[in-house]
Protein backbone atom coordinates (compact mmCIF):
# COMPACT_ATOMS: atom_id res chain seq x y z
CA UNK A 1 0.00 0.00 0.00
CA UNK A 2 2.77 2.67 0.96
CA UNK A 3 4.54 1.80 -2.59
CA UNK A 4 1.36 2.64 -4.45
CA UNK A 5 0.84 5.62 -2.29
CA UNK A 6 4.33 7.16 -3.16
CA UNK A 7 4.51 5.93 -6.72
CA UNK A 8 1.28 7.99 -7.10
CA UNK A 9 2.66 10.70 -4.90
CA UNK A 10 5.95 10.56 -7.44
CA UNK A 11 3.50 10.31 -10.78
CA UNK A 12 1.33 13.42 -9.67
CA UNK A 13 4.58 15.48 -8.28
CA UNK A 14 6.36 14.69 -12.00
CA UNK A 15 3.66 15.92 -13.88
CA UNK A 16 3.48 18.78 -12.14
CA UNK A 17 7.13 19.63 -12.20
CA UNK A 18 7.69 18.60 -15.95
CA UNK A 19 5.41 21.42 -17.93
CA UNK A 20 7.69 24.30 -15.48
CA UNK A 21 10.84 22.30 -16.43
CA UNK A 22 9.87 22.32 -20.06
CA UNK A 23 8.51 26.10 -19.61
CA UNK A 24 12.23 27.00 -18.29
CA UNK A 25 13.76 25.11 -20.93
CA UNK A 26 12.17 26.96 -23.58
CA UNK A 27 13.12 30.52 -22.24
CA UNK A 28 16.47 29.60 -21.38
CA UNK A 29 16.52 28.63 -25.20
CA UNK A 30 14.84 31.72 -26.73
CA UNK A 31 16.31 33.98 -24.40
CA UNK A 32 18.43 35.30 -27.44
CA UNK A 33 18.60 38.67 -27.93
CA UNK A 34 17.65 39.24 -31.73
CA UNK A 35 16.80 41.49 -34.31
CA UNK A 36 15.10 41.06 -37.77
CA UNK A 37 16.92 39.65 -40.28
CA UNK A 38 15.50 40.94 -43.89
CA UNK A 39 16.59 38.26 -46.99
CA UNK A 40 15.05 40.95 -49.40
CA UNK A 41 18.80 42.27 -50.43
CA UNK A 42 19.55 39.01 -52.25
CA UNK A 43 16.30 39.30 -54.35
CA UNK A 44 16.91 38.62 -57.75
CA UNK A 45 20.23 36.57 -57.51
CA UNK A 46 20.53 33.13 -58.33
CA UNK A 47 21.52 30.77 -56.10
CA UNK A 48 21.65 30.99 -52.43
CA UNK A 49 23.54 33.07 -49.60
CA UNK A 50 23.55 30.81 -47.03
CA UNK A 51 25.81 27.60 -46.31
CA UNK A 52 22.41 25.09 -46.06
CA UNK A 53 18.97 26.58 -46.88
CA UNK A 54 17.33 24.37 -44.50
CA UNK A 55 17.62 25.19 -40.68
CA UNK A 56 20.05 23.34 -39.04
CA UNK A 57 20.28 22.21 -35.25
CA UNK A 58 23.08 23.80 -33.53
CA UNK A 59 24.75 25.17 -30.49
CA UNK A 60 25.88 29.24 -29.93
CA UNK A 61 28.77 30.72 -28.29
CA UNK A 62 28.50 34.19 -27.65
CA UNK A 63 31.46 36.52 -26.72
CA UNK A 64 30.06 37.37 -23.60
CA UNK A 65 30.44 33.44 -22.67
CA UNK A 66 27.04 32.45 -22.89
CA UNK A 67 26.15 29.66 -24.15
CA UNK A 68 22.85 28.45 -26.63
CA UNK A 69 22.41 24.66 -27.25
CA UNK A 70 20.02 23.24 -29.36
CA UNK A 71 19.12 26.93 -31.55
CA UNK A 72 17.85 26.33 -35.43
CA UNK A 73 20.69 28.25 -37.48
CA UNK A 74 21.90 29.00 -40.95
CA UNK A 75 24.88 30.57 -41.67
CA UNK A 76 24.69 33.49 -44.54
CA UNK A 77 28.14 33.41 -46.05
CA UNK A 78 27.58 36.95 -47.76
CA UNK A 79 26.90 38.41 -44.58
CA UNK A 80 29.16 36.78 -42.80
CA UNK A 81 27.04 36.17 -39.40
CA UNK A 82 24.75 32.93 -38.63
CA UNK A 83 21.03 33.84 -38.07
CA UNK A 84 18.74 32.15 -35.38
CA UNK A 85 14.86 30.84 -35.55
CA UNK A 86 13.23 32.20 -32.86
CA UNK A 87 9.79 30.50 -30.80
CA UNK A 88 7.75 31.91 -33.64
CA UNK A 89 9.93 30.60 -37.08
CA UNK A 90 11.01 33.99 -37.75
CA UNK A 91 14.48 34.61 -39.02
CA UNK A 92 16.38 36.94 -36.38
CA UNK A 93 20.03 38.27 -36.66
CA UNK A 94 21.96 38.15 -33.19
CA UNK A 95 22.48 41.02 -30.92
CA UNK A 96 24.82 40.04 -29.00
CA UNK A 97 28.62 39.37 -30.83
CA UNK A 98 28.96 35.14 -31.99
CA UNK A 99 32.26 33.98 -30.89
CA UNK A 100 31.76 30.94 -32.11
CA UNK A 101 28.95 28.46 -33.42
CA UNK A 102 28.68 25.03 -34.39
CA UNK A 103 26.46 22.59 -37.05
CA UNK A 104 25.25 19.99 -36.84
CA UNK A 105 23.81 18.20 -39.88
CA UNK A 106 21.99 15.15 -40.00
CA UNK A 107 22.96 13.55 -42.78
CA UNK A 108 26.91 13.21 -41.87
CA UNK A 109 25.56 10.82 -38.82
CA UNK A 110 28.22 12.71 -36.68
CA UNK A 111 27.71 14.41 -33.15
CA UNK A 112 30.59 16.56 -33.79
CA UNK A 113 29.08 18.99 -36.05
CA UNK A 114 31.30 21.90 -38.27
CA UNK A 115 32.75 24.58 -35.69
CA UNK A 116 32.87 28.22 -37.48
CA UNK A 117 34.91 30.55 -35.18
CA UNK A 118 36.32 34.18 -34.88
CA UNK A 119 38.39 36.07 -32.75
CA UNK A 120 41.35 35.83 -35.21
CA UNK A 121 44.47 38.24 -35.82
CA UNK A 122 43.45 40.62 -39.01
CA UNK A 123 44.75 38.77 -42.21
CA UNK A 124 44.05 39.71 -45.97
CA UNK A 125 41.14 41.43 -46.40
CA UNK A 126 39.48 39.90 -43.22
CA UNK A 127 39.18 41.04 -39.06
CA UNK A 128 39.11 39.15 -35.83
CA UNK A 129 35.25 38.84 -36.74
CA UNK A 130 35.65 36.96 -39.65
CA UNK A 131 34.31 33.18 -39.22
CA UNK A 132 36.29 30.29 -40.18
CA UNK A 133 35.98 26.49 -39.87
CA UNK A 134 38.14 24.60 -37.92
CA UNK A 135 39.28 21.54 -39.22
CA UNK A 136 41.45 20.15 -37.20
CA UNK A 137 42.81 22.17 -33.67
CA UNK A 138 45.89 21.92 -31.55
CA UNK A 139 48.88 23.33 -31.71
CA UNK A 140 48.50 24.00 -35.47
CA UNK A 141 45.44 24.87 -36.29
CA UNK A 142 43.81 23.94 -39.87
CA UNK A 143 41.26 26.74 -40.88
CA UNK A 144 39.30 27.06 -44.00
CA UNK A 145 37.64 30.40 -45.02
CA UNK A 146 34.01 29.91 -47.15
CA UNK A 147 32.97 33.56 -48.66
CA UNK A 148 30.02 33.82 -50.78
CA UNK A 149 29.81 37.22 -53.18
CA UNK A 150 27.00 38.53 -55.46
CA UNK A 151 29.08 38.33 -58.71
CA UNK A 152 27.56 40.15 -62.25
CA UNK A 153 27.92 39.16 -65.46
CA UNK A 154 26.76 40.87 -68.47
CA UNK A 155 26.19 38.31 -71.58
CA UNK A 156 27.32 39.30 -74.98
CA UNK A 157 24.85 42.18 -77.30
CA UNK A 158 22.61 42.00 -73.89
CA UNK A 159 21.78 45.25 -72.08
CA UNK A 160 20.76 42.97 -68.82
CA UNK A 161 22.80 42.23 -65.80
CA UNK A 162 22.73 38.40 -64.44
CA UNK A 163 23.39 38.03 -60.58
CA UNK A 164 24.84 35.16 -58.58
CA UNK A 165 25.74 33.80 -55.84
CA UNK A 166 29.81 32.89 -56.40
CA UNK A 167 31.10 30.39 -53.27
CA UNK A 168 35.27 30.83 -52.63
CA UNK A 169 37.45 28.90 -50.36
CA UNK A 170 40.90 29.22 -48.96
CA UNK A 171 42.79 27.72 -46.44
CA UNK A 172 44.97 28.73 -43.28
CA UNK A 173 46.83 27.56 -40.28
CA UNK A 174 46.69 29.14 -36.94
CA UNK A 175 49.88 28.10 -35.67
CA UNK A 176 52.09 30.49 -32.59
CA UNK A 177 49.26 33.22 -32.39
CA UNK A 178 49.96 33.92 -36.27
CA UNK A 179 47.21 33.19 -38.83
CA UNK A 180 48.80 32.19 -42.05
CA UNK A 181 46.87 31.53 -45.38
CA UNK A 182 48.65 28.71 -47.81
CA UNK A 183 48.32 27.29 -51.01
CA UNK A 184 46.84 24.15 -50.64
CA UNK A 185 49.58 22.14 -51.79
CA UNK A 186 52.95 19.86 -50.45
CA UNK A 187 54.95 22.88 -50.64
CA UNK A 188 52.88 25.81 -49.34
CA UNK A 189 52.29 23.28 -46.25
CA UNK A 190 55.51 21.98 -45.33
CA UNK A 191 57.19 25.67 -45.31
CA UNK A 192 54.85 25.96 -41.94
CA UNK A 193 55.97 22.80 -39.95
CA UNK A 194 59.41 24.22 -39.47
CA UNK A 195 61.46 21.46 -37.70
CA UNK A 196 58.87 19.10 -38.36
CA UNK A 197 59.00 19.03 -41.81
CA UNK A 198 60.87 15.65 -42.58
CA UNK A 199 58.73 13.48 -40.50
CA UNK A 200 55.78 15.81 -41.84
CA UNK A 201 56.88 14.80 -45.61
CA UNK A 202 57.70 10.89 -44.77
CA UNK A 203 54.55 10.81 -43.35
CA UNK A 204 52.50 12.19 -46.76
CA UNK A 205 55.04 9.50 -48.78
CA UNK A 206 54.47 6.85 -46.38
CA UNK A 207 50.77 7.19 -46.53
CA UNK A 208 50.33 8.84 -50.52
CA UNK A 209 48.35 11.72 -48.88
CA UNK A 210 47.02 14.64 -51.01
CA UNK A 211 47.20 17.71 -49.93
CA UNK A 212 44.88 19.16 -52.32
CA UNK A 213 42.33 16.69 -50.37
CA UNK A 214 40.67 17.89 -47.78
CA UNK A 215 39.99 14.52 -45.80
CA UNK A 216 44.22 13.92 -46.07
CA UNK A 217 45.15 17.91 -45.19
CA UNK A 218 43.48 17.21 -42.08
CA UNK A 219 45.11 14.11 -41.27
CA UNK A 220 48.52 15.48 -42.28
CA UNK A 221 47.72 18.30 -39.45
CA UNK A 222 46.83 15.99 -36.91
CA UNK A 223 49.31 13.99 -37.81
CA UNK A 224 51.55 17.13 -37.10
CA UNK A 225 50.12 17.99 -33.53
CA UNK A 226 51.09 14.79 -32.35
CA UNK A 227 54.43 15.37 -32.69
Amino acid sequence: MKNRFFKKIYIISMLIIMPLLTKAQNSLLYDITGRPYRETSYTNIEGSPFLTDIWINGTVKLLNGKVYKDVLLKYDLVADEPIFQSKNQQPLRFVEQVAEFNLVFPETDSLQGRLFRNGFKNTDTYTSKTFYEVLEEGNMTLLKRIKQEINEVRPFNSASVTRNFLEAEAYYIFHNAEIVRFKKDKAGLLTLTGDQEPMVEKFISQNKLNVKNEADLIRIVKYYNTL
